[in-house]
C-alpha cells in the first residue's frame, strides 16, 4: 500500500480500511448522482450552453474560495502561483470537454452524443497507462464489458451512422477523451495536501476559459437575468460542480482509474430517472436492460481489490 491507496473491499484484511473504504465507495456514488443532475439544470435554463458553463464553474470558484485560501495558508510545499500552474491543463480540458459537448450534441444526434461521451471505460485505460503506466485488471476488464453492453443496448436502437452527423460524433469523441484525461490528471497533479487547493484553481481557471468563449459563440443579448436563472445556476455551481466534480477527482486519487471511470457511466441511469418527473421523460424498455447491465458492472467491481 502506497500513497494514501487502499484496498477498497470488504476482503481488505483491515477492518478499519474496509469501512473507510465503503465511505469512500458511497461517497463516489453520490458524487457520481451529483453529476448527473447537471442535465437537469442545463434543460431547465435558458441561458447559452458556454455562458451557462462559465457561470457555473465560477460560481463554484467564488463558493469555495474562502476555503481555497485557508487551505493555502498551511500549505507548505506549494504557492498560490505553483497550484494555478499545476490547474491549467486540467482546466484545459474541462474546459474543452464542456463545450466540445455542446458543440456536438447540437451536430449530432442526441442518442449518438449519449453513447459515446459514455466511452470513457473504453478510453480510460489507454489514457491511465501514457501517463501513469497503470493497467486495468481482470474484473475491471469485466466489469468494462458488462458496462459496455448497456451502453451498446441504450444506443443501438437510436444510433445512426451519417455524413450529416460524423462531424457531430467527432466532436462528441474529442469530449469524450479530453474528460478522461480531465479526470487522469488529477492523479497526475496530487502534490497539495487537499483536494481542494487542486480543483478550486481547476474551476476557476476553466471557468475563465468558458467566459471568454461565450461572448464568441454566444448571443448575450438574448440572457434572460431572471432569479430562476440564477437559482439554476448557483444548483449548478453547487451540486453536479463542487460535490460532483469534486469528488470524481478525489476518487480517482482514492480507487482505480478504470473503477472510477465504469462507475461514473452510471450518469446515464440517474439522468433518466430524474428526467421522468421533472420533465414527464419516460425512459423506453433499452433504458431499463441498459441499466441492469451499469448495475452489474458496479456490482462485479465490489470484489475488485486496490493494487498499491
Amino acid at each position: 500500500m502506497s500513497n494514501g491507496h487502499f484496498e477498497w473491499v470488504a476482503c481488505s484484511a483491515s477492518p478499519l480500511i474496509s469501512v473507510l473504504a465503503l465511505m469512500r465507495l458511497i461517497l463516489l456514488l453520490i458524487g457520481v448522482f451529483a453529476c448527473s443532475t447537471s442535465v437537469i439544470f442545463l434543460k431547465a435554463s435558458t441561458w447559452p450552453p458556454i455562458m451557462l458553463s462559465a457561470a457555473r464553474l465560477i460560481t463554484a470558484a467564488i463558493l469555495l474560495s474562502p476555503l481555497y485560501f485557508s487551505l493555502l495558508k498551511k500549505e507548505k510545499n506549494l504557492s498560490h502561483s505553483q497550484l494555478m500552474r499545476n490547474a491549467m491543463i486540467p482546466a484545459f480540458m474541462l474546459a474543452i470537454h464542456f463545450m466540445s459537448w455542446i458543440v456536438g450534441v447540437r451536430m449530432t444526434l442526441a442518442a449518438n452524443a449519449t453513447l459515446i461521451v459514455n466511452l470513457i471505460p473504453l478510453a480510460m485505460p489507454f489514457v491511465l497507462y501514457l501517463m501513469i503506466k497503470e493497467k486495468p485488471n481482470k474484473r475491471e476488464w469485466i466489469s468494462t464489458g458488462i458496462a459496455c453492453i448497456g451502453l451498446i443496448i441504450i444506443g443501438i436502437s437510436d444510433f445512426h451512422l451519417s455524413i450529416e452527423e460524423f462531424y457531430g460524433d467527432i466532436i462528441c469523441f474529442a469530449s469524450m477523451i479530453t474528460f478522461a484525461i480531465y479526470l487522469a490528471l488529477s492523479r497526475l497533479y496530487k502534490q497539495a495536501s487537499s483536494i481542494w487547493l487542486y480543483v478550486i484553481p481547476v474551476y476557476a481557471i476553466s471557468g475563465v476559459i468558458c467566459l471568454i468563449s461565450s461572448f464568441i459563440f454566444d448571443d448575450w443579448s438574448q440572457v434572460s437575468y431572471a432569479q430562476r436563472e440564477w437559482l439554476i445556476i448557483l444548483g449548478l455551481g453547487i451540486i453536479p460542480t463542487i460535490i460532483g466534480h469534486s469528488i470524481l477527482n478525489a476518487a480517482m486519487r482514492w480507487f482505480r482509474g478504470q473503477v472510477v471511470s465504469v462507475i461514473n457511466v452510471s450518469q446515464f441511469v440517474f439522468a433518466g430517472i430524474m428526467a421522468w418527473p421533472f420533465f414527464d421523460e419516460i425512459p423506453a424498455m433499452p433504458f431499463y436492460f441498459a441499466s441492469l447491465f451499469i448495475v452489474a458492472a458496479v456490482v462485479a467491481l465490489i470484489g475488485a481489490r486496490k493494487e498499491a
